[in-house]
This record gives C-alpha cells, sequence and structure tokens, in this order.
C-alpha cells in the first residue's frame, strides 16, 4: 500500500478507528476496519421562525450548517442552498454526539457562527430536524462624561463589541458620529461582554468595558421551535 500524499492526507475525512489505543510493547499485525455506518442527516434553518432570504443563486449557498463531533472533532459542513423555499440541509454521518453551528453566507442569516444550544445525537436516521437561529435586536448611544464624543459629523466614532460570555462570538456595530453617537445591530441571546473601541473621536483606542455581563434574553420574541426538535408530520 503507498502512503498518502500530503495533499490527500488533507484532503481525507478523518475517521476514528480506536478510540484509545494503548501501545507498551512493540504492536504489530493489527487490522483496521475503516467501515463506518453513516445516517442520514437532514432538516431547515430558520431564522427567528422565518425562511431566510438569500440574494444568490447556484452555486452560492445561504449558509452553512456545521456538525463537528465532540470526541473527534470530525464533522460535516452541509450547505443551505439559494432560493425563495426552506433553508434546507441534509448529508451522512457516523453515529456520535455533534456540536452544532450556523452560519450564513449570502442571506441574512447572521455572518458569524450561531452554536445551537445543545448538542445533536446521532444514533440512526436523524431526518424532520428544524434549527432556529435567534436574533435580538440592540441599540444605545456612546457617551463620554455625560457628552457626545468629540468628532467630525459622520465620521466612524466607534466600534461597539459584543462578545459572547461561552462562544466569544464577537459582533461589531459601528457608531458614527451625530448627536447623539449611536449604534444599532443584533445578537444572539446570551451573555456579553460589551467593550467599546475609539476610533476617529476621543473616546480611548485602547477601550473601555461598557458591560461585563450584559443578558440578553432568548425568550423575547417568538423564535419557532427550539433548536434541534423534529418537526412534527
Amino acid at each position: 500500500m503507498s502512503p498518502l500524499s500530503p495533499a490527500e492526507i488533507n484532503d481525507a475525512a478523518p475517521i476514528t478507528l480506536v478510540r484509545a489505543l494503548a501501545v507498551t510493547v512493540p504492536t504489530t499485525g493489527l487490522v483496521l476496519d475503516s467501515t463506518v455506518t453513516e445516517h442520514p442527516v437532514s432538516g431547515v434553518v430558520t431564522l427567528n421562525g422565518r425562511v431566510p432570504v438569500g440574494a444568490c443563486a447556484d452555486p452560492d449557498v445561504r449558509g452553512r450548517l456545521n456538525l463537528d463531533d465532540l470526541v473527534t472533532g470530525a464533522g460535516a459542513s452541509l450547505p443551505l442552498p439559494c432560493g425563495s423555499g426552506p433553508a434546507a440541509f441534509s448529508g451522512m454521518l457516523p453515529a456520535g454526539a455533534y456540536r452544532v453551528s450556523i452560519v450564513g453566507d449570502h442571506s441574512d442569516l447572521p455572518g458569524v457562527g450561531y452554536v445551537a444550544p445543545q448538542p445533536l445525537t446521532v444514533s440512526g436516521p436523524t431526518t424532520g430536524l428544524a434549527f432556529d437561529v435567534p436574533t435580538r435586536p440592540v441599540t444605545g448611544t456612546i457617551t463620554g462624561g455625560g457628552h457626545d464624543p468629540t468628532c467630525d459629523p459622520g465620521a466612524l466614532a466607534a466600534k461597539v463589541n459584543f462578545i459572547h460570555a461561552t462562544t466569544r462570538v464577537t459582533f461589531v456595530f459601528p457608531a458614527r458620529c451625530g448627536t447623539p453617537v449611536d449604534w444599532e445591530g443584533e445578537v444572539f441571546p446570551g451573555t456579553y461582554e460589551v467593550v467599546v473601541y475609539g476610533v476617529a473621536s476621543n473616546v480611548p483606542a485602547t477601550g473601555f468595558r461598557a458591560a461585563a455581563a450584559l443578558a440578553i434574553p432568548r425568550r423575547s420574541r417568538s423564535t419557532g421551535p427550539p433548536p434541534g426538535r423534529k418537526q412534527s408530520s
């Protein structure tokens, strides 16, 4: 048997054949059977309970649903095709427990990765899944000592960073000079550290922590079925 080239090794999908092989003496004659049973996995992704809107066409996609094995790290990235219908995904996976994340691309799904609260367990055909990506609006203003920052009208005064306490996913919102210096955006539910970095203003460029643990509630708007729950037939 010829060894794999570096390119072939990089392109190959890893398969765990032995969970814990102990080697304390010369170990020869091992037989590694790469036969792995895979199961169909399919479902849909929604954004706040509705179909994600994408201005795209094949081969572009509205986003991807990523499944990463919690033990081996192996997994799959399933595309969410363009179109006006449901953002459906399908693929084949070995049995295991998977971390689920959803990343938007050419659609109004957020481009930063939403991580589902619970892992997905695959032990057989797993179909009819429904993952909803919930977002919540956030808005605010920036002041210094109770006054508007000093800057030229329309200039980028600062960037407001929302850093998720668990996943470390970061949202960045621009705050432009005006009266007031305000900003707005949408984030996932969760707890965030909020840090503001000055750009073209007298807001400190080194940044200041505006909030250590700002809680954004999960249930402030209807979000459709709980993540991963199978749809009723």
